[in-house]
């Protein structure tokens, strides 16, 4: 009455599917050394949120002064602040950059060992770190903005 049924060779599957019958990929991950991008120049760590939802302003004015040190998105590395993940040596030994610079963060949330003031160019384990108030705090600040301006220009002899 009922007829047993014997599962396809797999070359008959590919004759008829011409795949998987799942379409299941194998994928290969890529270790975060192999990832590792030697052509960061320049690492934003801000504590405005990044995402869509984000204060468009703040990424503006961000974007301007990218724009005004003439550095090439590509050669940047924007972050945003997790206390939890965000330290400097990892930062440090992943992306390499030669620039750092911090927007709302103190040096000290970073793990870094030393305190400094904002737009002081601050070096440190073959980096340059410049802080900065809060992307806020620049926006509606004309001194800020300058002071921030004559940080850029030493750091990327603008």
């Amino acid at each position: 009455m009922y007829q047993e049924i014997k599962p396809l060779a797999p070359e008959a599957i590919a004759i008829l599917f011409g795949s998987s019958l799942y379409g299941i990929e194998e994928k290969t991950t890529k270790p975060l050394s192999v990832l590792h991008n030697t052509t960061i120049k320049l690492i934003v760590i801000t504590s405005v949120n990044t995402a869509i939802e984000a204060n468009a302003s703040q990424l503006a004015l961000l974007n301007s002064i990218l724009l005004a040190c003439k550095i090439n998105s590509q050669e940047v590395k924007l972050i945003h602040f997790n206390p939890e993940n965000t330290n400097y040596k990892e930062l440090s030994s992943t992306f390499n950059p030669s620039f750092v610079l911090l927007f709302g963060i103190s040096p000290a949330e970073i793990g870094l060992p030393l305190m400094f003031p904002h737009f002081q160019l601050q070096n440190f384990d073959k980096i340059t770190y410049i802080s900065s108030p809060a992307l806020d705090k620049l926006e509606n600040d004309k001194t800020l903005k300058i002071n921030l301006w004559n940080a850029l220009k030493q750091a990327f002899y603008i």
